[in-house]
């Protein structure tokens, strides 16, 4: 702890991650790591601005959800869009119900659609969706108002092609 303490007043901040990353290899119990796991990611992404650190420090935990929060908002905060969509991708694994899991599948879409503008990445979204046609519904409401026609026509037959009746897709079509 006093070097740690050291290092931070001296501001030698990449000095003062590594002994913290010590110090979380030799705490028990876990609680009382995940603590030190917690200390880390703050310093690593508010001072240090190493998000690798953080990513490491994410490795180390037991219960990584709230961390990977913390380095999500940083990385959108930096404009870093594709590395927060993996992230939110690595928290809907981490799911405990599919229920949870499309919520973290509707915030990937919010980003790629609403903040990144990258439909790319809301088209690797719609793969992982249990919610196929309803995620298709906003890539195609994002074409349509970006004048993307073409793009549009494509997940709209995608979209009458996920439903097994025919009378749904003829109502799609």
């Amino acid at each position: 702890e006093r070097l740690i303490e050291y290092h931070l007043g001296v501001n030698e901040l990449a000095e003062a991650l590594d002994w913290l990353e010590r110090l979380v290899g030799r705490t028990e119990p876990q609680d009382l790591r995940e603590v030190h796991l917690y200390r880390l990611v703050d310093l690593a992404l508010k001072r240090a601005k190493m998000p690798e650190r953080a990513e490491r420090a994410i490795a180390l935990s037991h219960k990584p959800a709230e961390l990977i929060e913390r380095l999500y908002s940083y990385l959108i905060a930096h404009g870093e869009y594709e590395e927060g969509f993996a992230w939110l991708g690595r928290l809907r694994e981490l799911s405990s119900s599919p229920a949870a899991a499309e919520l973290f599948v509707d915030r990937m879409m919010g980003l790629s659609l609403d903040q990144a503008e990258l439909p790319e990445l809301a088209e690797r979204a719609i793969e992982l969706s249990d919610e196929r046609p309803r995620q298709i519904e906003r890539l195609l409401t994002y074409y349509k108002l970006q004048g993307e026609t073409e793009s549009a026509l494509t997940w709209l037959w995608r979209l009458a092609s996920a439903f097994d009746d025919s009378g749904e897709r003829e109502g799609t079509l």
